[in-house]
């Protein structure tokens, strides 16, 4: 794939490892070939990472597949999922899902960002419902109207 092809959100493979394109930025300098500089997120432990390429360069691009699957239970440090095609059931460490972990519970349908057979992300509903369990006691004079 040409870098010119590459947008915000394309997913590119680097060294062997997966990457989200988070932020690109074409530049055309007073003479010579445009350069474009790629935020690029490790899609595997969230790192970042800046890199420059020149035009006409080459990038090798990933194919993904999402998969549609129900929060189950949680195990130790493992989230359970299960398949809603297949009934299948999968474990996905507490690692990958981060803080996202907080927004789950049970029966979440969730939508999982698959390279061949290792889950990468886990996107949530854009709304979850919850119940306030405890939160700091104020008056209502501490109030700004």
């Amino acid at each position: 794939m040409n870098i010119e092809d590459i947008r915000k959100n394309s997913k590119i493979m680097f060294d062997n490892i997966p990457y989200n394109v988070d932020d690109a930025e074409f530049m055309k300098p007073g003479k010579g070939s445009g350069i474009y500089r790629l935020k690029l997120r490790n899609l595997r432990d969230g790192s970042t990472i800046n890199r420059t390429y020149h035009s006409g360069d080459k990038v090798d691009e990933i194919s993904l597949t999402t998969k549609n699957e129900q929060f189950l239970y949680q195990e130790g440090d493992q989230y359970v999922f299960m398949d809603t095609e297949t009934y299948e059931q999968n474990t996905i460490p507490e690692q990958l899902l981060g803080d996202k972990r907080h927004f789950l519970k049970e029966g979440t349908l969730v939508t999982i960002l698959m390279m061949g057979d290792e889950p990468l992300d886990v996107a949530l509903p854009n709304f979850v419902e919850l119940k306030v369990v405890s939160s700091d006691i104020t008056s209502r004079a501490e109030t700004i109207t």
